[in-house]
């Protein structure tokens, strides 16, 4: 019998020995491994292409994902004959880009404009640059079924926000957020030679909710604190999961713009800024965050939502000839629990393991020692 506990006893140390190795390992993969979201961190890379179609090189465009998975893109160009505009899907099975023929009914050619996707219906766009100092405030409704066939609306509530250009939006559970943009509180006057000059634009700090079930824009009165208005800043939501669950914003360009139409920007007084604010979607409020470390000041920045957090990318600090290129993911300050243990770290898990073996053991053990007495 002696030989018989000898024997247990050396197996059941193998299996705690394999089990803390097995832990160990576990706390020792990075967090991509670990969890269902994991970590954003070097994951970029150009998607090859199945089919030679794509979009033209553009700047200022905008994307939303649409309720179907697949990306939606609209983009202004300029030819001989004038600008045009194009609407593009990427299918994120394919890797594939689609050109759309949507008809006669779509946005005007534009820049500067915002899209967000509006929960279950489809893609909202506002605004824009429509070219000659001509700010734009209409509201489209784009859908897709997913086929190969899409539709822009012109939705023309009856309240919208101020007519805009380079303002951000982002999906809420409810809809869609918008803040801030630049805004014109001068009328542009011709320079003779097609260009205008004394066109001021002024930055804006009003929060806008596009409700879904109504239809209709709203202008939130969200109190103080608040951003700074500003313009060209990046707005995402988070992870439903976050707590609280919300918008985050970043960066943007203050004080006023003086473009002159013939290339160059006038800037009195413009500065970046470099301060995040979360806009809690429950209490419509605003509460500026305090982080460390933080992306450097930028606007013309791209934010998107991923399961992990929120992710920034590039856009311009001021600069001269200074484009970043950097990725910075906001997220929680310590990795989220391994998949289907909800609520425990990876310590908490291995000392629940280690524990429920020992107390397993004991049991078994003692057991076997009644059974031999």
């Amino acid at each position: 019998m002696r030989e018989f506990r000898f024997i247990l006893g050396r197996r059941a140390l193998i299996v705690f020995l394999a089990l803390l190795i097995a832990t160990g390992a576990l706390l020792g993969l990075p967090a991509a491994t670990r969890t269902l979201a994991g970590t954003l961190a070097d994951v970029w890379k150009e998607l090859p292409l199945v089919t030679p179609a794509a979009p033209a090189p553009s700047q200022f465009i905008a994307m939303a994902a649409t309720p179907s998975g697949d990306v939606l893109l609209f983009a202004s160009y300029s030819s001989e004959e004038g600008r045009y505009c194009e609407t593009w899907i990427f299918n994120t099975n394919t890797n594939t880009w689609g050109l759309l023929d949507t008809g006669s009914s779509s946005p005007t050619a534009r820049q500067g404009h915002a899209m967000a996707t509006l929960p279950g219906i489809g893609v909202l766009l506002f605004g824009g640059d429509g070219g000659e100092a001509q700010y734009l405030g209409d509201t489209w409704l784009f859908t897709y079924d997913g086929t190969g066939t899409g539709t822009w609306a012109d939705l023309t509530p009856n309240t919208s926000p101020t007519a805009r250009m380079y303002h951000a939006m982002a999906s809420t559970p409810s809809g869609v957020l918008l803040f801030g943009g630049l805004a014109s509180v001068k009328p542009p006057t011709s320079n003779g030679t097609g260009g205008y000059l004394n066109y001021v634009g002024i930055p804006l700090g009003d929060t806008w909710q596009f409700n879904t079930i109504t239809g209709t824009w709203g202008l939130l009165a969200t109190g103080s604190p608040s951003p700074v208005a500003r313009l060209g800043h990046g707005m995402a939501a988070l992870p439903l999961s976050a707590t609280p669950s919300g918008v985050l914003l970043f960066g943007g360009v203050l004080d006023t713009i003086t473009p002159d139409y013939t290339g160059n920007y006038l800037q009195n007084g413009v500065y970046t800024t470099d301060d995040t604010w979360l806009f809690n979607t429950s209490t419509a409020s605003w509460t500026q965050l305090s982080t460390s470390p933080t992306p450097v000041a930028r606007y013309y920045l791209a934010m998107a939502s991923t399961p992990s957090g929120v992710l920034l990318f590039g856009g311009d600090d001021g600069e001269e000839d200074s484009i970043l290129g950097d990725t910075w993911l906001y997220g929680p300050a310590t990795p989220p629990p391994p998949a289907g243990m909800p609520g425990l770290s990876p310590w908490a898990l291995a000392l629940l393991s280690v524990s429920l073996l020992g107390a397993a053991g004991w049991w078994f053990l003692r057991r076997r020692r009644i059974g031999d007495g």
